[in-house]
């Protein structure tokens, strides 16, 4: 009987795979997923297991070894979906004979359908048993006290602006260094251990906005440990000639060292040049020495130059005989405890006063002095609950500093749900000191599948994960918008070489610098410095992501071997026409062409029907192919350039968009779609009206008949929030038929002739951004706009012809910015009782305007004036002496420019004024309310 029993068990386990495989393949037959749903729901279970291990204090080899078969498995799950997917995409039609025509489809595709069950069973047999030891771990390593002090988490406040407590001296005293002496070259370097606030401390001085207009060249250069010599200086180069809108000199890919500094050389010893450059992270005195012998020598044709070197090596100060060091030392016990309290509490609970005295002591030590310790620590802690602070502080003391930051990546809130880590690995992709715009961002995730939908868009669950990360002080707002909203973020240097480190640990990302020594295992692969060769032995059988912004000879090879992409990117000329190999990656979701030479799209795209994201910014592609069509799922379709070379002198750029195909109303999953040439037979803009859910859209070449069209698609767009429009030659963009304004436009761009209604402007209610361009505006329009309640940018250029522009009283309530571009016949401005928080006037080319103007002395929130090649007689008023100086006076920076460059002319920097930084003098203001120079 035992035997009978044996051999019944041993039939049961070796028929179950081919049982279920028959089964599935009947179901695949029959157009039935259940089994297909079932699969998806177990690689979740397993997937939120995986992240869970993340969290056990415990590890071993079998743990490691699980997760990462795990992870494989998971990835060959959402692969086999996608097949699924693709073999059962017949659109049968409705007639009599679809169930035939179904079934036809189906028996034709017969062989693929019983290889992608047979691989479903497999796929499946191996879900229960990893789960049964990720479990195992999970559950053992389970802490109550860790759920508990999760859900009792709290958010503090965020303070606003940098703080600098203990280095007001340091701030101080490099301020002066960097805005008086001689003029010449100068060296200034910044010493002190990794975390001390070296680069915070810098970068608050170099944005400053009166040192910005003290000098009119700025570079900053992040340091890789990687970085040659010949990168450093092509890195230079690239800033100071992209900061002053010139083309970087052709061929520096090719030059030698020498070259290259005698490049930087000629480029700053011209007359004009006032220039400042920060060499951040330098790693030895050689290498800073070769760059300052190099691009840099002392002998500086007597031009004010100021370099501001960052490192950690003492031993770099040896490198500059008469360079000037500010060393940032680790903060007093009671810096340290003030710095914390400002992170770790709101202003509710400072008022209150503290009641966690009894670990002060305990916080201090474990700081050591270091203000990134310091933000870590009180974000960390500002979420939790303080009944809890106790125990976190137990495991943090026995691991020292280095467990802040790990403590920081790990211990966010239900992360096996909400995917917050993956989000934060993935700036490990990136180079240290990079910044990434809040859209990249937020495309890459959802393409990854970090994001699932839980009642609200993907896109405002991304953005609430950033928030988290950024309340939490380990992600950084690099760059904000004026009006507010945060365009980009980074890393703190640290913080990247700690995500950077524990991605490959984990496998989660490998680059070319630090290729293990299993290359059949990378999952993620970034590539951004030049690699002549790949090393034979890798092969991309697993990866899902591919990032690659250097020229490499090995594209195809590396794309031929790899079945599982999600994410392609070979942006910056990495290739010259479009690899045959892509369209073979049926799994891709984010495909990044930008800034290559491609001409066009070939038919084949059309086999990537899961794609996403295509992005062919700067490409030459003119033409959709047809096959775009089956791109179903496409989201986001930028392919646009702009022609600079081409562009007449002073003119706004010519911007060249793609045409589409009949049909491309059927990608009805658009969200944005920039830019798109209008046709003759008004058949692209008749179809519009089906792509509801677009968020941004571009138009060029619009002609007065497409008013009607346009206007009705646009009123149909509800969540539409910024558009982009230019007219063909000089036809007008006709808005009169606009009887319905989206509700949520925040940026809108018109180039050509305008014809609107009445009530078209009083109707942007929510309008942030507003650029017209050749608009010819009358006074009543121009009124209408300076009701606008949200409008903080305005760009005239070319739009108004009138001798004289008044401003009514309490006109433009919200206004930051103000450019005013070739406004020929402009004769006199008046802004009395308006503008009341205008932050930066910008005029350019107002040939015929004869002084700044009226009122401009009432415009207290006004710190920038640019002047872009005005007359002689303008720039004189305004000069020390003269009749509109004292209007200007309280303005932080004045500069003009010359054909497009900044002069700069200085008034000597009163060294008497402030001898060094302190709480008292800031008063809250911060650097800027320095008694400075002004740039005029």
């Amino acid at each position: 009987m035992e035997e009978v029993g044996f051999v019944k068990g041993l039939v049961s386990v070796l028929a179950k795979p081919t049982l279920d495989s028959v089964a599935y393949w009947i179901e695949l037959m029959r157009g039935k997923h259940t089994s297909t749903e079932e699969m998806k729901r177990e690689a979740e279970l397993l997937e939120a297991a995986r992240w869970d291990t993340y969290n056990c204090r415990r590890s071993s080899y079998l743990l490691k070894k699980a997760r990462d078969q795990a992870e494989d498995l998971h990835i060959e799950i959402e692969a086999i979906l996608d097949i699924v997917k693709q073999l059962s995409r017949y659109d049968h039609p409705s007639s009599p004979f679809s169930f035939c025509l179904k079934y036809s489809h189906n028996i034709w595709h017969t062989p693929s359908l019983w290889k992608t069950a047979n691989k479903m069973a497999k796929l499946r047999s191996q879900i229960s048993p990893l789960l049964h030891i990720i479990a195992a771990f999970v559950n053992r390593d389970e802490d109550p006290a860790g759920k508990a002090r999760l859900q009792n988490s709290h958010v503090a406040s965020i303070l606003p602006g940098a703080d600098f407590v203990g280095m007001e001296k340091s701030l101080a005293s490099l301020f002066k260094y960097l805005m008086t002496g001689e003029n010449r070259r100068k060296v200034a370097i910044v010493v002190g251990m990794h975390g001390a606030g070296k680069t915070t401390l810098v970068r608050h001085i170099y944005e400053n906005i009166t040192v910005r207009g003290h000098f009119n060249c700025h570079a900053w250069v992040l340091i890789d440990s990687s970085f040659e010599t010949k990168d450093i200086l092509k890195s230079i180069i690239r800033r100071l000639y992209s900061e002053a809108n010139l083309n970087t000199p052709k061929g520096i890919n090719q030059m030698e060292d020498d070259m290259l500094g005698s490049v930087i050389r000629r480029f700053l010893e011209k007359e004009t040049r006032r220039y400042v450059i920060v060499l951040d992270h330098i790693s030895t005195r050689a290498q800073l020495k070769a760059i300052l012998d190099l691009a840099l020598p002392d002998k500086n044709y007597e031009n004010f130059g100021r370099i501001i070197v960052t490192s950690r090596n003492l031993d770099v100060t040896r490198a500059c005989n008469d360079a000037y060091t500010v060393d940032v030392e680790q903060l007093s016990a009671t810096e340290v405890w003030e710095l914390f309290c400002k992170k770790a509490f709101s202003d509710a609970e400072l008022r209150l006063g503290l009641d966690v005295g009894n670990l002060r002591e305990r916080i201090i030590g474990l700081c050591s002095g270091l203000p990134l310790a310091i933000d870590l620590l009180g974000g960390l802690l500002s979420k939790i609950s303080q009944s809890q602070w106790s125990s976190i502080i137990d495991e943090l003391e026995a691991h020292g500093y280095t467990e802040i930051l790990e403590k920081s990546i790990i211990d966010l809130s239900d992360m096996a749900k909400t995917n917050i880590k993956n989000c934060l690995m993935y700036f490990s992709i990136f180079p240290k000191g990079c910044t990434v715009t809040h859209n990249k961002l937020v495309r890459l995730w959802i393409a990854e599948g970090f994001i699932h939908a839980q009642g609200r868009t993907q896109e405002e669950i991304a953005t609430e994960y950033l928030n988290i990360l950024i309340e939490r002080h380990i992600v950084q707002v690099a760059e904000h918008y004026q009006y507010g909203r945060p365009k980009s973020y980074k890393l703190n240097g640290l913080m990247h070489d700690e995500i950077q480190k524990k991605a490959e640990v984990d496998n989660f990302c490998t680059t070319m610098e630090s290729l293990s020594n299993s290359p059949e295992q990378i999952r993620r692969l970034s590539v951004q410095v030049t690699v002549k060769e790949f090393p034979r032995n890798v092969y991309l059988h697993k990866a899902i992501s591919l990032f690659i912004s250097s020229r490499t000879s090995h594209i195809p090879k590396l794309l031929s071997n790899t079945r599982s992409l999600k994410i392609l990117s070979l942006t910056d000329e990495t290739i010259q026409a479009f690899p045959k190999e892509i369209s073979k990656l049926i799994h891709l979701r984010y495909l990044n062409l930008a800034n290559n030479k491609i001409t066009k799209l070939p038919a084949s795209v059309g086999n990537l029907i899961y794609l996403q994201t295509l992005i062919m910014k700067g490409t030459l592609v003119s033409e959709l192919p047809k096959a775009i069509l089956k791109l179903r799922q496409l989201q986001h379709l930028l392919a646009y350039r702009y022609d600079i070379e081409k562009r007449p002198n002073r003119q706004p750029d010519i911007i060249y968009g793609v045409e589409a195909p009949k049909g491309i109303g059927d990608l009805k999953e658009l969200k944005t779609f920039s830019n798109i040439e209008a046709n003759k037979d008004r058949r692209t803009i008749k179809e519009l009206h089906k792509l509801k859910r677009l968020k941004r859209l571009g138009i060029i070449k619009l002609k007065g008949d497409d008013g009607p069209d346009l206007c009705a698609a646009v009123s149909e767009m509800g969540q539409l929030s910024s558009i982009s429009l230019t007219s063909s030659d000089d036809e007008p963009i006709n808005l009169e038929n606009m009887l319905t304004i989206p509700p949520n436009l925040e940026r809108l761009y018109l180039r050509g002739r305008l014809k609107v209604s009445a009530n078209f402007f009083p109707s942007l209610q929510s309008l942030v951004r507003l650029r017209l361009v050749r608009s010819t505006l009358g006074d009543n329009l121009f009124n209408e706009l300076q009701k606008l309640p949200k409008l903080a940018e305005l760009a005239l250029i070319q739009a108004l012809d009138a001798e004289e522009l008044n401003f009514r009283q309490d006109g433009f309530p919200n206004l930051k910015i103000l450019d005013l571009d070739q406004l020929n016949r402009l004769v006199e401005m008046k802004v009395q009782g308006s503008l009341r928080n205008l932050y930066k006037l910008i005029i350019r080319n107002c040939s015929r305007l004869t002084s700044v103007p009226q009122g401009i002395g009432h415009l207290k929130e006004l710190k920038e004036l640019h002047l872009f090649d005005m007359p002689e007689s303008f720039l004189l008023k305004i000069q020390k002496g003269n009749e509109n100086y004292e209007s200007v006076r309280h303005i932080k920076v004045i500069c003009y420019y010359k054909e497009g460059f900044p002069q700069v002319k200085t008034e000597p920097y009163d060294a008497g004024s402030t001898s060094y930084f302190t709480a008292a003098e800031e008063d809250d203001h911060g650097i800027d309310e320095f008694s400075m120079s002004q740039c005029q």
